[in-house]
């Protein structure tokens, strides 16, 4: 594309540009990748600031700059002087980088799923919902690319950066998708990663407290999610919503965007979907889903000529409460998309569970072991709160678990009062303590922990020996809960990832435990 069809519609408060007929292949935040042919965006980021590195990018011949301060250039070329200044570079990024490759999200139907947990497991089961129905589907995540039968790709993020994402969703036109579903987090609404992204649909799971390193505060927090719902999800004739109810934050956000909104609930009978659970166990749940089959059909036209019955008795592998409620959300999408009732309950039934998501490690011991993501407050309490309603009479939840370092640190505390309530060994470990001192991330943990619960509580910084006590404590009927990293293979510390794997460390425990290593 030309330099000057590529930056016309940009927000420019200062241009200068004396080759607009250039041709332009590619646009970056990242001066490593810069060459001719590129537009280098400078994005101011959290530790980096990427107006410092403009001159590296001109000595390795990119064809322009955009940024949102004047430069002053040490030696300049005047060869290069294509330099754009704009009021936001991320939004720019994100503009570029959509019309570059000629606006994806338009041809497709995407659908966002944002909230502190959930993201991953909804995103996923509305996929597989889809991908049954004949609908090809390809859903964004944390654990990577799914496409109804195995993840690919991990990324990053959880939301990828612009270009990235805007690549990511020609790939998929390319591949004869139709509908692609992310996850869109709170980093991504307030870095303008999602800008320029056409949204059909949205869903909220809940709002508990996470990444307050980077908002500051949980009005910050809650102020990046409402964003997502006022300005891309405004036009009720385009756009719909599926809220939690359950969720205060939930209303708040159900009242204030313009798209048509469709409530879910496991509290409250009005609401447009409310699921009754029938069953919980370890191997999962059943519940009964009641549709309001008046209102839901003037919400979206999709649900006139589908809804065959107003209610739908559901199975899903994936244990716990909140389980029920990322099953409802993800078929309540679905059926707003206009897919067969039958449809959605065989897909939510079909789907078996996320890497590192209450994922089950068995190698025929007596116990259970789980693996879970859980790394804020309310996710933890969710997990064993669930888990403690599936287990046997007199077993005993047996927590691995820590935090993370370089991340929000006002959680840790309160990680640790939940953990230490509501399980009964308490094992608190390393996660990723990244550039941190990991005897200060334990320290911090243990002040959040009452003085009765330490004869409960051993601290084990190796997480692999932390994993391996918790194993060799457990007898038959008790559950181990290893808590923080779920599907990631990796441990960060200091600025290195070293391999590790919780699911691969807890089978080898296991093992060698029964007898079967070799």
């Amino acid at each position: 594309m030309k330099l000057s069809s590529l930056i016309e519609k940009l927000n420019v408060i200062e241009l200068r540009v004396n080759d607009p007929e250039l041709d332009i292949a590619f646009v970056t935040e990242d001066s490593r990748r810069c060459t001719e042919g590129a537009v280098f965006v400078a994005v101011e980021g959290t530790k980096l600031d990427g107006h410092d590195y403009i001159e590296d990018a001109l000595s390795k011949g990119v064809s322009a700059v955009v940024c949102e301060r004047s430069i002053h250039l040490v030696d300049p070329d005047e060869r290069v002087q294509n330099i754009i200044r704009v009021t936001n570079g991320r939004f720019a990024l994100a503009e570029l980088a959509a019309r570059l490759y000629g606006e994806p999200s338009r041809q497709l139907r995407v659908v966002g799923v944002t909230g502190t947990n959930g993201k991953t497991t909804v995103v996923s089961i509305l996929v597989e919902i889809l991908r049954l129905a004949g609908i090809n589907a390809v859903g964004l995540t944390t654990v990577g690319t799914y496409d109804g039968g195995k993840y690919t790709g991990e990324c990053d993020l959880t939301t990828p950066d612009p270009v990235f994402l805007q690549k990511r969703m020609v790939r998929a036109l390319r591949e004869g998708v139709s509908h692609f579903a992310m996850e869109v987090s709170s980093h991504a609404i307030a870095q303008k990663r999602i800008a320029k992204t056409n949204f059909v649909a949205g869903a909220f799971t809940n709002l508990t407290e996470d990444h307050l390193d980077f908002h500051g505060d949980m009005e910050n927090y809650e102020a990046a999610k409402a964003e997502f719902f006022r300005d891309y999800l405004f036009d009720p004739s385009h756009h719909f919503a599926v809220i939690n109810k359950d969720d205060p934050v939930g209303r708040k956000f159900a009242a204030m965007t313009g798209a048509q909104v469709i409530t879910c609930s496991l509290d409250d009978q009005n609401a447009d979907v409310y699921a009754r659970i029938l069953e919980l166990t370890p191997q999962g749940s059943r519940f009964e889903m009641a549709l309001n089959v008046s209102k839901l059909s003037q919400v979206t036209s999709a649900w006139i000529p589908q809804i065959s019955r107003a209610s739908l008795t559901v199975g899903t592998g994936l244990p716990g409460i909140f389980n029920v409620t990322n099953s409802v959300i993800a078929a309540t999408l679905a059926l707003a998309l206009g897919v067969d009732v039958d449809d959605v309950v065989s897909g939510v039934e079909a789907f078996s569970g996320v890497p590192g998501r209450m994922e089950r490690i068995d190698e025929g011991q007596k116990f259970t072991v789980y693996v879970d993501y859980a790394h804020t407050p309310d996710a933890l309490k969710n997990v064993l709160e669930a888990i403690r309603t599936i287990s046997q009479q007199g077993g005993r939840i047996i927590l691995v678990t820590g935090n993370g370092g370089d991340r929000d640190r006002q959680k840790r505390p309160l990680c640790g009062a939940i953990g230490a309530e509501l399980s009964d060994r308490l094992i608190l470990t390393n996660d990723n303590p990244r550039t941190e001192d990991p005897q200060q991330i334990l320290n911090d943990i243990l002040a959040g922990i009452p003085g009765e619960k330490m004869n409960s509580l051993e601290v084990i910084p190796e997480r692999r020996n932390a994993i391996r006590r918790a194993i060799e404590l457990a007898e038959a009927g008790d559950i181990v809960l290893i808590a923080g990293k779920g599907h990631e293979d990796y441990q960060i510390i200091g600025t290195e990832k070293q391999p590790f794997d919780d699911s691969v460390e807890a089978r080898i425990s296991l093992r060698e435990r029964l007898g079967t290593a070799g």
